[in-house]
């Protein structure tokens, strides 16, 4: 029953529409069409090309950098009752909150962050305020002591941001999934790429941007910082994850570079055989044309226009994304092979797909509306 349902299913168009066009090039040209990949076969681990290909990191091959301060419980006590900053505190430090993901890690120093703030504010008020001696020294104490903790949090905030980026399982799961394609609509990306440019002003933001320290005149969070919100990063991560652009949109191009390159080797090598001075040559590249029209021109290009318009709008983002200090050099290798080198094989076996016919029309004055580049 499973088998019977598994044939039934259609295949992607991208699949379909190649496999039919090689089919009816060998069959105009009365020979066997060469043998294609599948999609199961097309990773990053495939031998296809002689160019190194880098795989997403394991986690394990990560190095994770670890957290600058712990609080010690004489620092707890001695802080203020200041509101929510305690509680905050207190809620982490349970048997449940020592064990949360990296998402929640990030969002409990945003939210520490936001609370440390807050009562930044508050002492600096109370400079305006006719104090004692002594309740002046235990507030510049009380101070010196937020002042420390904000400056160490504003890194730790860094660093779980930096660990989520390469360790969260929904990202990781959007970067890397074999044997799944783009669909026939790109156009129901369009969420998927709006997170990843939440995620994108997040990495900015914490990595690049201006850091206002304890030290300095306090001033309200900034629009991108309110908007940090638990539901707001969680639903972010759980739509890349199950519409996995990246990885969709990567085997896309790995299975048209592929296919391209052993389509355009068959042929180079069978159209060296067309004699398009004889009766039967003339008629074999007048259905040649016909074919490459109505598959090439009019279905894999404009297949592949949509997939360069996604590539251009999410590469530049997760370049941005994890463009950030001391970044790891495997993973950097990775996105450089994924977002570049794939991309321009891609593009390259497309071209030269372009110029045999172009060179075979040329030959048999055929006259055929080509786009040179896609």
């Amino acid at each position: 029953m499973l088998l019977l349902l598994a044939s039934c299913t259609p295949k992607p168009e991208v699949i379909d529409t190649f496999e039919t066009y090689t089919q009816r090039l060998a069959n105009i040209l009365e020979t066997a069409p060469p043998e294609l990949y599948e999609v199961t076969e097309i990773s990053e681990s495939h031998p296809l090309t002689h160019a190194k290909i880098h795989q997403l990191p394991n986690i394990s091959a990560l190095p994770l950098a670890s957290e600058q301060s712990k609080l010690t419980l004489k620092d707890f006590y001695a802080l203020p009752n200041c509101g929510t900053l305690k509680s905050i505190i207190a809620e982490h430090n349970t048997s449940l909150g020592r064990v949360q993901d990296q998402a929640l890690q990030f969002l409990y120093h945003d939210k520490l962050l936001n609370a440390l703030n807050a009562c930044v504010l508050a002492y600096t008020s109370e400079k305006s305020k006719i104090l004692s001696k002594s309740e002046t020294r235990e507030n510049k104490e009380t101070q010196g002591l937020i002042e420390t903790l904000t400056n160490l949090k504003i890194e730790d905030k860094r660093i779980s941001w930096r660990n989520l980026l390469y360790t969260d399982k929904s990202l990781r799961a959007a970067l890397y999934s074999p044997a799944i394609l783009m669909p026939d609509d790109t156009q129901a990306y369009s969420l998927s790429l709006s997170e990843f440019n939440y995620l994108q002003h997040v990495s900015q933001s914490e990595f690049f941007e201006s850091k206002t320290d304890a030290k300095s005149e306090a001033k309200a969070p900034t629009q991108l910082e309110r908007t940090i919100t638990q539901s707001d990063l969680l639903n972010a991560l759980k739509h890349i994850a199950q519409q996995k652009l990246p990885a969709r949109l990567w085997n896309s191009f790995s299975y048209y570079r592929a296919n391209f390159q052993r389509l355009n080797a068959f042929l180079n090598s069978e159209l060296r055989n067309l004699d398009c001075t004889t009766p039967k040559g003339k008629k074999q590249t007048e259905y040649l044309s016909n074919v490459m029209r109505l598959f090439f021109i009019e279905k894999i290009q404009p297949l592949a226009s949509a997939l360069n318009k996604q590539h251009y709008q999410l590469s530049p983002m997760l370049s941005s994304i994890y463009t950030m200090p001391n970044a790891n050099p495997e993973f950097d290798a990775f996105l450089q092979t994924q977002t570049k080198m794939l991309f321009e094989q891609y593009q390259q076996a497309l071209l030269d797909h372009v110029k045999i016919w172009q060179e075979v029309f040329k030959q048999c004055g055929v006259k055929v509306g080509l786009r040179k580049r896609l």
